[in-house]
């Protein structure tokens, strides 16, 4: 393992616990700019339920937990490396790939959301946080 940054190639044998947050490649694409992607998801009765799809070490989940919670958004946590059906759900909002965070309420499913679009799906619910 070399002490430099990560790069944007393929990772290899480096324990995530290894990667210091500051060299996480980040994408050029605003946040705010994520779209929302409406996909059937068969749970009855979780229109209003936040399932908060993640994997351990990613700083991403912890940026958009931190921020769901200083809001007061309560979520349904799944981690996607110990459940496989888990992953399989990301999977179907995210073009196939295991993009975390993903979040789910209802039928849609938001890929790397932040925590103010998350609150402002809840609102078309009626649901305030």
């Amino acid at each position: 393992m070399t002490d430099g940054p990560v790069t944007d190639g393929p990772m290899t044998d480096v324990p995530v616990s290894d990667v210091p947050v500051t060299d996480v490649p980040v994408t050029d694409v605003p946040v705010t700019d994520v779209p929302v992607i409406d996909v059937p998801v068969t749970e009855a009765g979780a229109t209003r339920a936040v399932h908060f799809y993640w994997r351990p070490g990613c700083p991403f989940c912890m940026m958009l937990r931190r921020g769901l919670a200083k809001i007061g958004i309560e979520t349904i946590e799944h981690n996607i490396w110990d459940e496989p059906a888990d992953a399989a759900v990301v999977r179907s909002y995210a073009n196939g790939n295991e993009t975390v965070p993903t979040v789910v309420i209802g039928d849609v499913g938001m890929v790397n959301p932040s925590a103010s679009t998350v609150a402002a799906h809840l609102a078309n619910f009626g649901v305030e946080p």
